[in-house]
């Protein structure tokens, strides 16, 4: 019995952070989808997510971002990633 209410709790908590990550991956790219919001929305999403506003230094910095197939997490390389995403949309 033992067994199977490990097998079970292990199984749970694997499920749960699996949910939660697809969960979490949609919401952000809905947050931040160009063809549903302006680039002053997109601008306002972003400042929310990295809270540039507040809490400076604080743990809710962007890690790491995915820009032309090439994942990026030096904090450098973020910021001209951002940048050419924002210059993009604001031509259109």
């Amino acid at each position: 019995m033992q067994k199977h209410e490990s097998e079970y709790k292990d199984y749970r908590k694997l499920h749960k952070k699996k949910v939660a990550h697809e969960a979490e991956t949609i919401y952000y790219k809905e947050l931040f989808d160009t063809r549903k919001n302006s680039v002053k929305k997109l601008r306002t999403n972003l400042n929310k997510v990295c809270s540039f506003k507040k809490n400076w230094g604080s743990s809710n910095c962007i890690k790491k971002i995915v820009v032309n197939n090439t994942e990026l997490t030096d904090l450098y390389n973020i910021s001209n990633g951002l940048n050419s995403f924002l210059q993009l949309l604001a031509r259109i």
